[in-house]
């Protein structure tokens, strides 16, 4: 009754969402899905507790739309789904032969006690689906589906490994007396890991399916899609009438210990698969006739619109060239206005160094200083003379001087080359507050070495005290 209202709630909402009239970019997919749930079996455990279990389900499918809405789809899937029950009772099997009394038949009690078993059954499928999908916005679609899937249970396992399990014997030929510490003969208590396979793997069967998500639409086609999915088995995977039981002594080791398992006895006759999970897909889509989809422009209603187009992608063109043109013409006045700069300070800058060169040909720029001193006076003409030199060395820096310093020949040699010295560079030291660059004025003594005057006389001694200023 749960499984028939999932199904019937699945319906109605699959069949209440109504188609858009959008336009799909594809009506092909093909890719891989991967889920996980409570894939878990069905079945009648009368002498047991049931529990449920989980199991994973994967595959590759294929889908066509044939609409924008409504498709259908195909695929190869593989499911593994598990359960689990715990018995605590009685079971009876008569009329057994007991390998070691041959000639005399026995009963066989066997009592479990939190006897658990784990189960698994692994089923190859074949799903078919109708499927309708609408968009939601340009990025996500929803997409559901329903249909059946062809069941192959192609593999399963029973495991056996907690609790205990004890094996008594009656023969009625020797009465009421019951045999139950014999482990020779298969009789004691238990406690083994026992593990079987499942027998019935190569019955088919059916399920009705259902499947509802969104896709996402990513980079070139690829897609992204994420569910929900249900299945409900219709077939009956196991032989309804069996009288093996679980557990049996083997009729030729008595020492040995068979084991059926739940759906390979009689514990159970009826198994139904159900599964409810979660499911992810990633898939590659494609237009009907080719693998490679190309991008198509909207198609134009009539001739009056084609035309309002082709105009209109001529003015784009047209306002796209004027605008290139138009910064191809800044970029043009830029780069001659900076060539027409720097042309005018080249020649303003050789103009500057010829007249800085013709006026150190031209002026008298030597001063003169007191007997033993070095202290700057000078007249009107020399100073001039200085502040020329000065201006032409700040608008010109690569020009260089020169300043000697000198003395007459009184006092020793010794004073008179540091006498000197100080001379050229208090003129210096001038010349710098005037604007002169310090780096390119040479500061040396020439003491009393270069006289330009008699040291005879007094007049002659004044003009040999002087600091003279050379281009270099």
């Amino acid at each position: 009754m749960k499984n028939k209202r999932i199904i019937t709630v699945f319906t109605a909402v699959a069949l209440s969402i109504t188609g858009s009239a959008q336009q799909y970019e594809d009506n092909n997919y093909i890719g891989i899905n991967f889920g996980g749930g409570l894939n878990s079996l069905v079945y009648d455990a009368a002498n047991g507790d049931k529990n449920a279990g989980g199991g994973i389900e994967t595959g590759l499918f294929f889908e066509h739309f044939f609409t924008d809405n409504i498709g259908l789809g195909v695929g190869l899937q593989y499911s593994l789904a598990h359960a689990s029950a715990v018995y605590n009772y009685e079971e009876k099997t008569t009329g057994l032969i007991h390998p070691s009394n041959p000639n005399l038949s026995f009963d066989l009690n066997t009592t479990y006690n939190n006897w658990k078993e784990r189960q698994s059954v692994s089923i190859l499928s074949i799903p078919v689906e109708c499927l309708y999908r609408k968009s939601i916005n340009d990025k996500w679609d929803f997409i559901g589906g329903l249909g059946l899937s062809l069941d192959m249970h192609v593999g399963g396992k029973y495991e056996a490994k907690d609790g205990s399990y004890t094996l008594s014997g009656t023969y009625p030929a020797l009465g009421t007396y019951v045999v139950s510490d014999m482990p020779e003969h298969g009789f004691t208590t238990y406690d083994d890991v026992f593990d079987a396979k499942f027998e019935n793997k190569t019955k088919i069967g059916s399920s009705l399916i259902a499947d509802a998500g969104v896709r996402t639409k990513l980079k070139d086609h690829w897609g992204l899609y994420m569910g929900l999915y249900f299945g409900y088995g219709f077939t009956n995977i196991i032989d309804e009438s069996k009288s093996t039981p679980m557990l049996v002594i083997n009729e030729i080791n008595p020492t040995q210990i068979d084991y059926a398992g739940s759906f390979n006895s009689q514990a159970t006759d009826k198994l139904h698969t159900v599964r409810f999970g979660v499911k992810v897909a990633v898939d590659f889509g494609w237009n009907k006739g080719t693998k490679k989809v190309v991008e198509q422009k909207p198609a134009v209603d009539n001739e009056a619109e084609r035309l309002a187009a082709e105009k209109a992608e001529a003015e784009r063109l047209a306002k796209q060239k004027a605008e290139e043109e138009r910064l191809a013409a800044e970029k043009a006045a830029r780069e001659k206005a900076a060539a027409d700069s720097a042309a005018k300070a080249k020649i303003v800058a050789e103009q500057t160094k010829a007249e800085a060169e013709n006026l150190l040909k031209n002026i008298n720029a030597t001063v003169y200083f007191g007997s033993g001193g070095s202290n700057i006076t000078l007249d009107d003409k020399t100073n001039a003379a200085i502040q020329a030199i000065c201006k032409a060395m700040n608008a010109d820096r690569s020009l260089k001087i020169v300043i000697a310093g000198h003395t007459d020949n009184t006092g020793s040699l010794e004073a008179n080359m540091k006498c000197g010295q100080k001379r050229a560079e208090a003129l210096r030291d001038y010349m710098v507050k005037l604007g002169a660059p310090a780096e390119n004025i040479e500061c040396e003594s020439k003491g009393p070495n270069e006289p330009i005057a008699d040291n005879k006389t007094a007049a002659g001694r004044s003009k040999n005290r002087r600091a003279s200023v050379t281009f270099k």
